[in-house]
């Protein structure tokens, strides 16, 4: 999917004044530390920005790697071409725990209610996890129109039952 749309940058089709939502949530961001090392969907915004696609990339506030609520930055911030919008969820301090379920449910929520009132984009590309963020962004997708592609990352939730005694799972 991926590959798809960044060969489609390289080959020079049409990607200027395209729309893009992308939807994450932790990876690292450039207002993370001075340089740090961006994921694929972060190297993907850039590559559709540098291409002239209109990107907007939305994540949570809350730092995934450091654990921390991004303070440095406010609701939209703009840098490289890439208009960044940080949602509201709260703090949480293991991967794996009923703090992350929260957080995740929170930024669903958030997530949904920026939506309704954004002007729409001409395709989503969504990471999971989260279910949250992904259910929201296919959710919204089915009621205004357009493409939504899920690149799935990893086994989130579905980690926890392997943590489970063998009886519950």
């Amino acid at each position: 999917m991926f590959d798809g749309l960044q060969a489609r940058a390289r080959r020079n089709l049409p990607v200027r004044g395209v729309k893009v939502d992308i939807v994450i949530v932790g990876e690292p961001l450039p207002f993370d530390s001075e340089s740090p090392r961006l994921l694929r969907s972060s190297l993907l915004a850039h590559e559709l920005a540098s291409r002239g696609a209109e990107v907007r990339l939305w994540t949570s506030r809350f730092d995934h790697f450091s654990k921390q609520q991004r303070t440095n930055v406010g609701p939209v911030e703009s840098r490289g071409g890439i208009e960044y919008r940080f949602l509201e969820a709260p703090s949480y301090s293991h991967n794996i725990s009923l703090g992350r379920i929260r957080h995740n449910i929170e930024l669903g929520r958030a997530f949904r209610a920026a939506l309704s009132k954004s002007p729409m984009a001409d395709v989503t590309v969504c990471s999971m996890p989260t279910i949250e963020l992904a259910s929201e962004s296919v959710r919204h997708r089915l009621m205004r129109g357009g493409r939504v592609f899920l690149d799935i990352r990893d086994a989130w939730p579905d980690a926890l039952a392997r943590l489970a005694p063998s009886a519950l799972q």
